[in-house]
């Protein structure tokens, strides 16, 4: 229409788009909060794991320090022939050690499992099937952890039910 008045037709499409307006304003909202919300996920998947590992690597790098001591960590065991060998050679020395053992490498070597803990050492669980925890759904990556800790209660014949955790692949 011409000389500035508006039409009917004007005056509903003025009315269309606020209702367009708030329906966007909406959306962006939605989108902001569905985005933050995928934010704080990945946070707490990626970053909470990072953030810990790193607060608990500075404590032990303090402590060790602190008593001018050397951590000994042997992991992916026990197997038949190395881990009798690292076991003697730590016994010569007087010296323990800590074990990180690979579930479906207990089966067989029980005896193996029974000796670290009687000579000592520290057990401790990386997982049954040595997976990568980030390439595989946290679920899976749970299981994969408790049947590693049921291997080892196995092997002892205890019960304690969880040991101490190192991811395979420092992830």
């Amino acid at each position: 229409s011409g000389g500035g008045a508006l039409s009917r037709w004007d005056v509903a499409v003025i009315q269309d788009c606020r209702g367009c307006v708030w329906v966007r304003e909406v959306t962006a909202i939605l989108f902001a909060a569905i985005a933050l919300l995928v934010v704080l996920a990945a946070f707490g998947y990626i970053g909470l794991p990072l953030a810990y590992e790193w607060y608990a690597r500075r404590l032990l790098d303090r402590k060790a320090e602190r008593l001018h001591a050397l951590v000994l960590t042997f992991d992916d065991g026990p197997g038949s022939h190395l881990t009798p060998a690292v076991l003697e050679t730590l016994a010569e020395h007087g010296t323990k050690a800590t074990f990180f053992l690979v579930g479906r490498n207990i089966a067989g070597r029980e005896e193996i499992v029974r000796r670290i803990a009687h000579e000592g050492h520290e057990i401790c669980s990386h997982g049954y099937d040595h997976l990568h925890h980030w390439r595989v759904s946290p679920v899976r990556a749970i299981k994969d952890i408790e049947r590693g800790w049921q291997a080892i209660d196995a092997a002892l014949g205890e019960s304690r039910g969880t040991y101490p955790f190192r991811p395979p692949y420092g992830k």
